[in-house]
């Protein structure tokens, strides 16, 4: 039996987001609403969209982001207890994995093309969160 996102929720009771940032909405949605656990990958996604923890709030759903997902999170936590001016984190990944994301749908930027590491975006986590 073939299911799409939208049908996923119904079917368990654990979702796991691996998806394009973009996609978290319409993966976790659903879940929480049935009050379902989703464990999310895409945690700066999750900047963008708080309504997502509303959702769960309310439905008793639970979201929970993988420790692996927020280690460069955590080192930052440790290193703010003391003085902090500036913070450089680098993220590789293969460009077909970002195919269809909204920030490089509306930059014109073409992943398919790239034949060497490339920097697409540079910016606060917030602004890159994916779910504008």
């Amino acid at each position: 039996m073939r299911v799409g996102i939208a049908g996923l929720a119904t079917l368990c009771d654990v979702v796991i987001e691996c998806a394009p940032s973009h996609l978290l909405t319409s993966i976790a949605t659903p879940a929480l609403r049935l009050g379902k656990t989703v464990i999310v990958l895409s945690s700066t996604g999750l900047l963008a969209l708080p309504q997502l923890a509303v959702i769960a709030r309310e439905h008793g759903g639970r979201i929970i982001v993988l420790s692996g997902e927020i280690a460069g999170l955590d080192a930052l936590v440790a290193a703010a207890q003391g003085e902090l001016y500036s913070v450089k984190m680098v993220t590789r990944k293969p460009p077909e994995s970002l195919s269809g994301a909204p920030y490089l749908r509306d930059n014109a930027i073409d992943v398919h093309s790239m034949t060497e590491p490339t920097r697409i975006f540079s910016g606060s986590p917030r602004d890159g969160g994916g779910s504008h």
